[in-house]
C-alpha cells in the first residue's frame, strides 16, 4: 500500500524547463531539505579591533547515511536517477507541490549517526555557521517518487542509471 500523507524531508520539485513543444515538462529537485536559521547575531573584532555585526546561523540536515563505498555508488545513481525527468503536462501540474521522494531501505549498523561542524565567521562572509546533520544509515533497496495526495507513483529510481 502506497504512503498517502506528506513525510519529512519533502522534496522540493519544480518545473524547470518546457521541452520545445513536445508536450513534456522536466521536474527537477533536490531529495531532501535543509532547514536554515538565523539564531541572532553580536559584534565580533579582529586583531586589529575592526568590529563587524555577525550573523550567527544554524543549518539542519536531515539524510541517508550509507556505510561504505559501493553503497555510496549505488546510493548516487539511485539519486541521480530521478534527479531530473520529464512528464506529461497535465501530469506536471498534478505533481507540483504534492510529490514526495519514498526511500526504502534496511537499516544497518549504527543506524543513526549525527555530525556537527561549524565555520568561523570573516571580516568578508560575517556568518557564524553551525551546521548540524542527523543521518539515518540505510541498504537502501528502492526510490520513488510519488503524489502523497492519490499515490501515484511518477518516476522509480534505476540503479543502473549512469549520469550523462
Amino acid at each position: 500500500m502506497m504512503p498517502r500523507k506528506k513525510f519529512s524531508p519533502r522534496a522540493a520539485w519544480k518545473i524547470v524547463s518546457e521541452d520545445g513543444g513536445s508536450g513534456q515538462y522536466k521536474l527537477k529537485g533536490s531529495v531532501w531539505r535543509d532547514r536554515v536559521t538565523d539564531t541572532g547575531s553580536y559584534l565580533g573584532a579582529n586583531a586589529f579591533g575592526r568590529k563587524i555585526k555577525v550573523t550567527k546561523r544554524l543549518t539542519q540536515k536531515l539524510a541517508v547515511g550509507v556505510i561504505d563505498v559501493k553503497a555510496a555508488e549505488r546510493w548516487r545513481r539511485l539519486r541521480s536517477s530521478i534527479d531530473g525527468f520529464e512528464l506529461e503536462p497535465a501530469l506536471a501540474r498534478e505533481a507540483m507541490g504534492h510529490s514526495n521522494v519514498l526511500v526504502i531501505g534496511k537499516p544497518v549498523a549504527p543506524f543513526i549517526d549525527a555530525a556537527t561542524h561549524g565555520t568561523a565567521p570573516t571580516l568578508d562572509i560575517p556568518i557564524d555557521m553551525t551546521t548540524e546533520t542527523k543521518m539515518l544509515v540505510l541498504e537502501v533497496e528502492e526510490m520513488w517518487v510519488y503524489n502523497f495526495d492519490t499515490g501515484e507513483i511518477y518516476k522509480k529510481a534505476d540503479e543502473n542509471y549512469v549520469s550523462r
